[in-house]
């Protein structure tokens, strides 16, 4: 029973995560890292919860990604955060023209 619970709230999870990706991503794109590196350790807890194992993963690399963050070492935060958003399953990207 507690993994039909844990699969099905793993969307609810997943979704918030994707919400508040953009939002971190949006403040480090402005210079605001704390604030983007505090929002990235939440979205690894909430990612930490889904039972795939590409989702553990994308947690460690965006907690990786938030402390990289944090101690001002931008640029390894930046290649983290895209290698995490690169193997969530529920990431994409919709372009038009």
């Amino acid at each position: 029973m507690a993994a039909k619970v844990s699969v099905s709230t793993s969307t609810f999870y997943c979704q918030r995560a994707l919400e508040l990706c953009q939002i971190a991503l949006l403040l480090a794109k402005t210079g605001k890292n704390k604030e983007a590196a505090e929002i990235c350790m939440f979205i690894s807890s909430l990612c930490a919860k889904s039972p795939r194992d590409n989702c553990k993963e994308e947690s460690r690399l965006c907690r990786a990604s938030a402390e990289a963050r944090k101690n001002g070492r931008l640029e390894e935060a930046n290649r983290l955060c895209l290698e995490a958003r690169r193997i969530c399953s529920k990431n994409y990207e919709v372009t038009g023209g």
